[in-house]
C-alpha cells in the first residue's frame, strides 16, 4: 500500500477498530481515530504525530461533521473513510429485543455509514485514491438463529456498501466491505449468549478452516482494500471467515 494516506477509523479504541488502527500505523499512515470512549491518558497512540483521537458518536450528525472536520484542519484532507463501529444484539429470541435496542443497533451499525456518506463524500472526492470500507459481518449474508436484529443490521450495511459503489464510482470513490466471521473480541460474548466453551464452540464448528476470526484478519483485509491493489474493486462484500458464507 502507498504510504502517507489519511484515515478515519471509527469505533478504534478496541477489537477490530484497534487493530485496523495500528496496522495502519505500521504501514506508514496518518489516522484520525474516533470512538464514543476515551483512551488513557498513558496510551502509546497519544505519543504518535500519524494519529489523533477524537471522542464522538457516530450516530448523531455533528459530531460525525466535527471528525470530518477535524481531519481536514489536522492532516488536510481524508482519503479513506473506515466504517468499523458497531454494537451486537445479545443473542436471544426476536421477541426479547425491545424498541430501543433495536434503534440503536440500526443506528450505530446503519445510520453511521450513512453520515459519513452523506457528509464524508465531498471531502473524499478532492483525494487521489479516495474509498469507504464499511465493516459489515458474513452473518449479514448468512443469518445466524436468535441474531435476527443484528442480522438485519449487518445486511443493511452490506447493501448499502453495493448501493454506495453504484452511486459513488463516477466520483471516482470506491466503496467495500470486509465481512468477518465471529471474532475474538469483547463482542464475542454477546454473539455467542455466553463465555464459556460451550457457548463459543458452536460458533467455532461453523467455520469450515476450524477457528474464529481473529482482529489481524480483519485489519489486514481492509489494508488490502484501501490499497492500489485493490483499486479496480467496488462494491465487494469480501468475506473473511474461514469458509463460513460458503
Amino acid at each position: 500500500m502507498t504510504a502517507n494516506k489519511t484515515f478515519i477509523v471509527t469505533g478504534a479504541a478496541r477489537g477490530i477498530g484497534a487493530a485496523i488502527t495500528n496496522r495502519l500505523l505500521d504501514d506508514g499512515h496518518r489516522v484520525l481515530a474516533m470512538d464514543i470512549n476515551a483512551l488513557p491518558p498513558d496510551h502509546p497512540w497519544l505519543r504518535r504525530d500519524a494519529l489523533r483521537f477524537e471522542r464522538g458518536d457516530v450516530t448523531r450528525a455533528d459530531d460525525v461533521r466535527s471528525i470530518l472536520d477535524c481531519g481536514v484542519r489536522h492532516f488536510g484532507g481524508i482519503d479513506v473513510i473506515v466504517n468499523n463501529a458497531g454494537i451486537a444484539q445479545r443473542k436471544g429470541d426476536l421477541l426479547e429485543t425491545d424498541e430501543a435496542e433495536f434503534d440503536r443497533l440500526m443506528a450505530v451499525n446503519v445510520r453511521s455509514i450513512y453520515l459519513f456518506a452523506r457528509y464524508g463524500v465531498p471531502i473524499l472526492e478532492k483525494s487521489a485514491a479516495p474509498s469507504i470500507i464499511n465493516v459489515g459481518s458474513v452473518i449479514g449474508l448468512r443469518p445466524r438463529p436468535k441474531l435476527t436484529w443484528y442480522s438485519t443490521s449487518k445486511g443493511a450495511a452490506n447493501v448499502m456498501t453495493k448501493a454506495l459503489a453504484v452511486e459513488l464510482a463516477p466520483r471516482g470513490i470506491r466503496v467495500n466491505a470486509v465481512c468477518p466471521v465471529a471474532t475474538e473480541t469483547d463482542m464475542l460474548e454477546a454473539l455467542a449468549g455466553g463465555d464459556t466453551e460451550d457457548d463459543i464452540a458452536p460458533l467455532r464448528a461453523s467455520v469450515p478452516l476450524g477457528r474464529l476470526a481473529k482482529a489481524a484478519d480483519v485489519s489486514s483485509a481492509v489494508a488490502f482494500l484501501a490499497s492500489e491493489e485493490a483499486a479496480f474493486l467496488t462494491g465487494v462484500n469480501l468475506p473473511v471467515d474461514g469458509g463460513r458464507s460458503i
